[in-house]
């Protein structure tokens, strides 16, 4: 066959009373997915026996959720430049097997402060236990210290606490005089924040909490890329461009993600599990990941580990709400509700989600064992 999806097809119509192990053999090559792999209870193996996706032999199967970005034109300097079909953010790049990063401000910028208020009633879907109250709508800069961007509302504020990274999304930028702007004094510059996630990162715990006195890195516009091995996607124009660190543009191999994870392995319920699936000796690479998306608005604030924000609580102890304030991150490869499910010299590299490989909410006797995980 010539996808996974038409071998688990041919699967699902004789796994119903197995009598022996049913192998799935991987040839060499790479299979291209714009969405995650699904597997579910149909998948299982039955009669005790399992059902395994191998690699074949000594063979390297790659399930890539990246599309490749071609015939690349010379913008400006080394800056390239090349057409990209989507009209999400791009969050990663791939030039030769290594990864490219978002343009970003070289130094940090000091906030000013904050603006305005965003208002939270207690009744919206993304509040916790009713909890109502108010945060900062805008982060002010000296408008000596920042620009003016094309497209404000791809630029993204990014800022180091305690031993997190939080990143929030902004809806627009605006000076003193400018129709809906908060500001008031002329010397500065209001970054305003999409709602609700910048509420919800500022009701983060101390010491992840934003700090808008503190310093920001600016990142994901077109005028911040200035230093090789970065790249800034337009969304408006559909362009892709990457500053480039001398590669050979016409010959390079450049993979832009897409896939939103790549499998997932998600049973109905912890009565109704996946069972008895292996995978082995399969290469996991190349997605993508759009950040936390609550109502729309975008952003990542992480607690500890792979927990993030994603509840408003006006409560400055995560302990008191039990934790239901976060979730885990989008992982690349997700099992939940599954039994006996075996990942065995598998490689997990090149990955944009917050997790490689994530086995939360009722995952039992199962196995992960001799693999990479990398970049």
């Amino acid at each position: 066959f010539l996808t996974i999806g038409k071998a688990q097809n041919a699967v699902r119509a004789i796994d119903s009373s197995m009598a022996g192990d049913i192998i799935v053999y991987l040839r060499a090559g790479t299979y291209p997915s714009a969405s995650p792999l699904v597997f579910d209870s149909s998948d299982s193996g039955t009669n005790g026996f399992h059902v395994i996706y191998r690699a074949y032999e000594h063979e390297v199967p790659v399930i890539s959720g990246g599309v490749p970005v071609t015939d690349w034109k010379l913008d400006h300097g080394k800056v390239y430049r090349a057409s990209l079909n989507r009209n999400t953010k791009l969050r990663s790049l791939f030039v030769n097997g290594v990864r490219a990063f978002m343009a970003r401000s070289k130094n940090p910028v000091a906030g000013q402060g904050s603006a305005g208020t965003f208002t939270i009633a207690g009744t919206e879907p993304w509040v916790l236990n009713g909890a109502s109250g108010s945060e900062p709508d805008d982060i002010q800069f000296n408008s000596a210290a920042v620009q003016t961007y094309a497209n404000p509302d791809d630029v993204e504020l990014v800022q180091n606490n305690g031993f997190n990274s939080t990143i929030v999304s902004v809806r627009g930028i605006c000076l003193n005089g400018s129709a809906g702007c908060n500001e008031t004094n002329n010397l500065y510059t209001d970054f305003q924040l999409q709602q609700p996630y910048g509420a919800i990162a500022f009701d983060a715990y101390p010491p992840h909490v934003i700090n808008a006195n503190g310093p920001f890195y600016v990142q994901n516009a077109y005028e911040l890329l200035k230093s090789p091995g970065q790249f800034y996607f337009d969304r408006k124009t559909q362009t892709l461009y990457y500053d480039s660190r001398g590669e050979d543009m016409s010959k390079a191999q450049v993979i832009a993600p897409t896939s939103e994870g790549l499998l997932q392995i998600h049973g109905e319920s912890n009565t109704n599990r996946v069972r008895n699936l292996e995978f082995i000796g399969t290469t996991f690479a190349f997605d993508h990941w759009e950040m936390y998306n609550v109502a729309g608005s975008t952003g990542m604030a992480a607690i500890q580990s792979v927990a993030g924000m994603v509840k408003f609580t006006g409560s400055s102890n995560w302990h008191a709400v039990v934790y239901n304030d976060t979730q885990t991150a989008q992982a690349s490869v997700d099992v939940q509700n599954a039994d006996s499910i075996t990942f065995k010299k598998d490689s997990f590299q090149h990955l944009s989600s917050g997790i490689a490989l994530s086995l939360t909410d009722d995952v039992i006797n199962s196995n992960v064992t001799g693999n990479s995980f990398v970049d």
